[in-house]
């Protein structure tokens, strides 16, 4: 019994995933007005183990979310009356498994879903870019 603890403890370094820096662009669309207010340069995401796995380093753009409009068999975009959208770079600690790399358990890379929570809120995006340090 004693012989498993202390392999556990011992082992426990080489079993944790590698850490990695990433920075990803993330569009946030569709943002109620109140919900993009929220949102600030250095908020930070907390693991459940009490430990910061991302960032929000800098707010790229903050828009109107853009709308089609289909007028006489043209279509038009226009800027919606309420909702938002919001770009952003992230700075986050990604593991890394044999190349793969993976934030809260979920894949990174171009064209994936993003979710970033903090104390105050959630915001779900798309990951437009992908870049490694």
């Amino acid at each position: 019994m004693l012989l498993y603890f202390g392999y556990r403890v011992m082992a426990r370094d080489r079993l944790m995933p590698e850490l990695k820096p990433v920075t990803v662009e993330v569009k946030f669309s569709n943002l109620a007005p109140e919900l993009a207010d929220l949102i600030r340069e250095g908020d930070v995401e907390i693991s459940d183990k009490g430990k910061a796995i991302g960032t929000l380093t800098k707010i790229l753009s903050n828009k109107p979310s853009d709308i089609v409009l289909l007028t006489e068999k043209v279509f038009a975009v226009s800027p919606h009356p309420f909702y938002k959208e919001l770009k952003a770079d992230l700075n986050i600690l990604c593991e890394d498994e044999k190349g793969r790399i993976s934030y809260n358990k979920r894949i990174i890379k171009a064209g994936k879903e993003f979710v970033f929570s903090t104390d105050k809120y959630e915001v779900v995006g798309l990951i437009t870019n992908v870049r490694t340090e």
